[in-house]
């Protein structure tokens, strides 16, 4: 089960960063919360479907390891922008492979089984979703498909479908995954994010 504890770095590092100041997006230039607000230019819509239910909105920013902007990999971040008020999820995509992706069609890995290791080249999808008081859950890919329709050198627009197995961060004995599916499109910018550990 090596995909539930990578989720965990990569949330880790996602809140470390957007807890350091008082800006809002990654860039301190307007970002969103998930409930709405100012998406610095950007756009992020999704539906839930499964063992959670819901529509989301938000701001799409994405960091190249090439570049700078984040390091290693490609890192896609959407909805989670700032923590207060606290957000009602967020989705991260990534892979190692640095640059902005082509336009086309990637399948996304299953990094939940933790049977494998993804290549450089593979997607990964994860995502949390806060419920109130009680534990959150944390989901990591099982399968999917990204799709790029348009990428330059400081824009990546496209759409995923994606699964997703979602546990409490310290499950206990017996849980079972709640198995999600999102749907959603982004039209996302070039910005510094925090380093994901996909």
């Amino acid at each position: 089960m090596r995909g539930r504890h990578l989720i965990a770095g990569l949330a880790a590092a996602l809140l470390l960063g957007a807890c350091g100041g008082d800006k809002t997006g990654p860039n301190g230039d307007g970002g969103d919360n998930g409930n709405g607000g100012n998406t610095g230019g950007t756009s992020f819509s999704a539906t839930v479907s499964g063992g959670i239910t819901m529509s989301l909105s938000g701001g799409a920013y994405y960091g190249d390891g090439d570049d700078g902007t984040t390091e290693g990999g490609f890192a896609l971040v959407l909805g989670l922008l700032d923590t207060d008020p606290k957000p009602k999820a967020w989705v991260g995509i990534g892979r190692d492979q640095g640059g902005e992706p082509a336009v086309g069609k990637y399948p996304f890995f299953n990094g939940f089984d933790g049977e494998t290791e993804a290549s450089a080249g593979d997607f990964r999808v994860m995502a949390q979703f806060y419920n109130g008081d009680a534990e959150d859950d944390w989901c990591t890919g099982t399968g999917g498909e990204l799709e790029i329709t348009s990428s330059s050198s400081d824009r990546v627009k496209g759409k995923f479908t994606a699964t997703l197995a979602c546990l409490p961060l310290f499950p206990q004995d017996g849980d079972s995954p709640k198995m999600v599916t999102i749907s959603g499109q982004f039209d996302s910018k070039k910005a510094v994010v925090p380093s994901p550990d996909f």
